[in-house]
């Protein structure tokens, strides 16, 4: 039986007075962050520090064609592709990034996130939770989209 899916976003503030083209670029280069970060360093945003990938288990390594560590999230980059800024035609502090509800893409993100991969509950040390990004990592994003 499949577990029930979360919806998965997150969002974070940005100071006041910048425009929608800023926050569309904030959006968009918080977004190729996170890529880049669980591509390049199989790593996430795990609370409070970056964090390795699990492992993938033997036999799903072997289907995929890679390593067991070589944990990217992006056999066919349809997850990553579909991450998107949520609320586009906010005039707040707010923006949120993540995947349409409901969605395909949604579902495997949450299976990453939360470690269910289909399954009622987590599944012990299974979880890859990449959607987040530290307070300095946003901060130099933030201080180069406002120096453009």
């Amino acid at each position: 039986m499949a577990g029930k899916t979360v919806h998965q976003r997150f969002r974070f503030e940005v100071p006041k007075g910048l425009n929608k083209t800023q926050k569309d670029l904030i959006a968009e280069d918080v977004i190729n962050w996170i890529r880049q970060k669980a591509i390049n360093e199989n790593a996430g945003w795990a609370g409070s520090r970056y964090r390795k990938f699990p492992a993938y288990e033997k036999e799903y390594a072997k289907k995929k064609g890679t390593s067991r560590g070589n944990v990217t999230l992006h056999l066919t980059n349809e997850m990553f592709d579909s991450m998107k800024r949520l609320n586009p035609k906010s005039t707040g502090r707010w923006i949120s990034v993540g995947f349409e509800k409901g969605s395909k893409e949604n579902g495997k993100a949450d299976g990453n996130q939360r470690g269910t991969y289909g399954q009622d509950a987590p599944i012990r040390g299974k979880a890859r939770p990449f959607m987040g990004i530290s307070k300095k990592d946003l901060n130099d994003i933030m201080r180069n989209v406002k120096a453009e």
